[in-house]
C-alpha cells in the first residue's frame, strides 16, 4: 500500500479538531464516570468516594425502570418513524 504524500498536511490540518474533541468529549465523559463513584453534590469543593453504591442504589429503584423503560419505547418508536418520514419526503422531492 502506497503511502500518500499528503498524509502529513491531513493530519496536521486534522489535529486540532481531534485535539478539541479528546479535550471536550472524552476527558468531559472520563470526569462524569469518575465523579458517578463520589457522592459530590455538585457544590462542594470536597467529595468521598463510595463506589458502586450509587449504582446499587439506582437498580433499585422502582422510577430508574420506569424512565428507562419510556426511553427505551421512545428510541424504538422514534428513530425509525424519523427514519421513514425523511426517506418518504426524499422520495417526494425526487
Amino acid at each position: 500500500m502506497r503511502r500518500s504524500p499528503d498524509l502529513p498536511y491531513i493530519l496536521l490540518f486534522l489535529a486540532p479538531a481531534l485535539i478539541l474533541v479528546g479535550i471536550f468529549v472524552y476527558v468531559a465523559i472520563g470526569w462524569n464516570i469518575y465523579i458517578s463513584f463520589t457522592n459530590w453534590r455538585g457544590l462542594t469543593p470536597s467529595y468521598k468516594f463510595v463506589g458502586l453504591y450509587q449504582y446499587k442504589q439506582l437498580l433499585q429503584d422502582p422510577v430508574f425502570w420506569i424512565s428507562l423503560k419510556n426511553n427505551l419505547l421512545l428510541i424504538l418508536l422514534f428513530v425509525p418513524g424519523a427514519i421513514l418520514i425523511g426517506l418518504f419526503l426524499a422520495i417526494l422531492l425526487r
